[in-house]
């Protein structure tokens, strides 16, 4: 996978999902959607990324786990700019659904990416 290819995935994603997947007081946000959970089954931005073979339920129970502290150890990952990895968590974890769209295109801008349509 290359850049373009994650991010268009993630914009996809986004765009399909159209919430987070973290805590109701969104103090929390995980790769994977706890299983007894309203978010079951959805994903963050980056974990919409990850296969689920190379998926570790441990990042989502330890706070902290940032998409730096484990993308080396994901092959599906490795080979991406990491900066952009990072500007999609931010995304997700900090700013609001409906600034998603302005930031994409900002994202677009910064790593010369084209937004999917």
């Amino acid at each position: 996978m290359n850049n373009q290819e994650a991010f268009t995935a993630v914009v996809r994603h986004a765009r399909s999902q159209k919430e987070k997947c973290g805590s109701h007081d969104g103090i929390k946000c995980w790769y994977r959607g706890p299983e007894n959970t309203d978010y079951k089954g959805m994903k963050c931005f980056i974990g919409a990324l990850i296969p689920d073979n190379e998926y570790e339920p441990s990042w989502d129970e330890d706070r902290g786990v940032n998409v730096d502290d484990i993308y080396i150890d994901v092959p599906t990952l490795e080979n991406l700019n990491i900066g952009l990895l990072e500007s999609l968590q931010v995304i997700h974890d900090i700013c609001d659904i409906k600034d998603w769209e302005d930031k994409f295109e900002e994202i677009a801008n910064r790593f010369d990416l084209t937004i999917p349509k």
